[in-house]
């Protein structure tokens, strides 16, 4: 949902859709594939704790949540911004494509204006993922996707 390191979104449709009714995403990350396949049940790992909340605050959010959240302009930074801890972990993806990790100053090619109308496109598919902080070693092994 935002712009993150790795993310699979050019090419999740070249996966092969799940065989199973759950999907597991080990790596969680951007869950792009979880995110095409939203009707299934979902579990998501990832041992970033970053992440992990990240997700967690996007499925307490609702859409006026994400645009409630500030236009910034480049160069701006996100501490200039009344906003809490977590609309500041989101915004820092936002602020500048890619990234591995949150940043603090609005990049020339930001996602915030296409980032948060993605966001809120996407919202209601998430509220019934489960979403766990952990290593993949540590995932029961059960049948699923």
């Amino acid at each position: 949902m935002w712009s993150y390191y790795g993310s699979k979104s050019k090419i999740v449709r070249l996966y092969p859709p799940p065989l199973y009714g759950k999907n597991i995403e080990p790596f969680a990350g951007m869950a792009r594939y979880s995110l095409r396949y939203f009707d299934r049940d979902i579990l998501l790992v990832d041992k970033d704790p970053t992440i992990v909340r990240l997700w967690h605050f996007l499925q307490s959010c609702t859409v006026s949540d994400i645009f409630g959240l500030p236009d910034l302009t480049y160069k701006q930074s996100i501490e200039d911004c009344d906003i809490s801890e977590d609309e500041e972990l989101l915004l820092g993806f936002m602020v500048a494509r890619g990234a591995a990790s949150p940043q603090k100053i609005v990049q020339k090619f930001s996602d915030i204006y296409y980032g948060k109308r993605r966001i809120a496109r996407n919202l209601f598919k998430i509220k019934h993922w489960i979403i766990e902080m952990g290593d993949y070693r540590e995932i029961v092994n059960e049948v699923a996707t």
